[in-house]
């Protein structure tokens, strides 16, 4: 859910260095001060200015990631439409039948799953020289 993103976001940004505008830094925050059992009085030492250049990289993590989402979920429209179908059909799918159609668009018949795979053929190797 969009909480959970944000959450992540954050952390990227602020705990595990993951943030390309501000560097490999970790910004810790008044509540973990308190954990870590500094003083109650401590001032934070977080400006204004880099507590709004975190949350505008939070928010470009999660604009881009929601991005990403939505493209992927537009350009593989016609395998989610089949998974919707079989779902209301069959009522439960199993990681094969969803691989199956991711990979290739259907679900393979039980022959075609039982069948040995076949190794792609591979050129006959060239005797060394003599």
């Amino acid at each position: 859910d969009i909480k959970q993103a944000t959450h992540i976001a954050r952390m990227m940004v602020t705990e595990w260095g993951m943030s390309d505008n501000l560097g490999p830094q970790f910004f810790g925050t008044r509540e973990e001060l308190l954990f870590l059992g500094r003083e109650v009085n401590k001032s934070n030492e977080m400006s204004e200015e880099t507590a709004r250049k975190i949350d505008a990289e939070v928010k470009r993590i999660i604009d881009e990631s929601y991005q990403k989402a939505l493209d992927l979920l537009t350009d593989n429209r016609d395998k989610l439409d089949l998974l919707t179908a079989l779902l209301i059909e069959r009522e439960s799918l199993d990681g094969r039948d969803v691989d199956d159609i991711l990979k290739l668009g259907r679900i393979r018949t039980p022959a075609e799953r039982n069948a040995p795979e076949t190794a792609p053929e591979t050129p006959p190797a060239e005797p060394p020289p003599a």
